[in-house]
């Protein structure tokens, strides 16, 4: 079986550990009650695109054959995946945002949970 045929799977797996990483790093973080003027200022809106999907496209984009991230994005999540990925974000939107995924991503393939996947 393809792993694009598990999209749904790996997202699963991918959200519920977002959702727990997201809670640790809550605990774990300072939170400033008067925040100065020099302090930078967070967006408290979410994207359109969770951290969990963006992770499930770039294991997909990994497991598979292109060698080329754009194209794959562009001529595979974009035409093929677009019923799973409805609020898919543009290329250039995606990769601005991929640094932003990535010690959730490192963390996740460091942990194991990849393994998950291949015994099912």
């Amino acid at each position: 079986m393809k792993l694009a045929s598990k999209v749904t799977e790996i997202y699963c797996i991918a959200d519920d550990f977002c959702k727990e990483y997201n809670l640790e790093l809550n605990k774990t973080s300072l939170s400033l009650s008067n925040p100065s003027a020099n302090s930078p200022k967070h967006r408290k809106r979410k994207g359109r695109m969770s951290d969990a999907e963006m992770i499930t496209i770039l294991i997909l984009f990994h497991s598979n054959t292109f060698r080329n991230f754009e194209h794959f994005y562009l001529f595979y999540v974009c035409r093929e995946l677009k019923k799973e990925f409805p609020n898919l974000l543009s290329y250039t939107r995606f990769v601005e945002r991929m640094p932003r995924v990535a010690m959730p991503l490192l963390l996740f393939l460091k942990l194991g949970l990849m393994g998950r996947m291949h015994r099912g």
